[in-house]
């Protein structure tokens, strides 16, 4: 039996000494076709999430890390007609702001689906930089621009409110008191009246919300009440 086991460890000996010989595969380098998937490790509090992200999926997005005002090379007539599908979150705005031309339906259906390619935060931050035209562009250019993004940003507020998580409703009260207002003062105050009247809207349904849930909770008591009654 002794002679069994010494063989059993010696025979365990040379398992464990040609795994650690064996050499692994290399690793399969990833493909960087437009229809790829990279599978990316990120490290967030001592946890490790793996996330496959499609390299085509939020190019809008990363197209747009760039300032508005820094694509030079477009003009006018480049992006007016272009195909919505195809541009990037920059391209889309200077179409919405554009003062070359103006396409309300074009408006509607933007606001109506943006949040499919970006966020709330993303429209508001393109928005802001559109607003803060630079040195260059003549000043008659620019307020027709700044006009612009006001009726973007009264339509995206007036219809699409629910939208914009608490911060952002902040930050662009904040922007509209100490940025637009000196320039656009009647305009703005009737978008920030319109925002009180949407909070107020908001927080009158989340009253009337807890108040139905109250009632219900009364309800059940009494019926758990009556019910232990009629038992005794």
């Amino acid at each position: 039996n002794n002679n069994n086991n010494n063989n059993n460890n010696n025979n365990n000996d040379v398992d464990d000494s040609n795994s650690s010989n064996v050499k692994k595969p290399p690793p399969v380098p990833l493909r960087r076709g437009r229809s790829a998937v990279i599978t990316r490790k990120i490290i967030n509090r001592n946890t490790t999430k793996e996330i496959e992200e499609n390299e085509d999926e939020n190019s809008v997005r990363r197209q747009s890390r760039f300032n508005i005002w820094d694509i030079k090379q477009y003009k006018q007539q480049d992006f007016v007609n272009r195909a919505p599908g195809c541009d990037s979150l920059n391209i889309l705005v200077l179409k919405l702001t554009s003062t070359a031309s103006y396409d309300n339906d074009f408006l509607k259906t933007f606001i109506m689906t943006y949040q499919a390619f970006i966020t709330p935060w993303d429209l508001w931050n393109k928005l802001i930089e559109r607003f803060e035209y630079p040195e260059g562009v003549q000043e008659k250019e620019g307020k027709t621009i700044q006009l612009r993004v006001i009726v973007v940003l009264k339509y995206w507020i007036k219809n699409r409110f629910e939208d914009m998580d608490s911060s952002l409703v902040e930050n662009v009260q904040d922007y509209l008191k100490f940025k637009m207002k000196e320039a656009y003062p009647s305009t703005v105050n009737s978008l920030l009246k319109i925002i009180d009247q949407k909070l107020a809207k908001q927080q009158e349904e989340f009253t009337q919300k807890i108040s139905f849930t109250e009632v219900n909770d009364i309800n059940l008591s009494f019926s758990s009440c009556a019910n232990s009654m009629s038992i005794v």
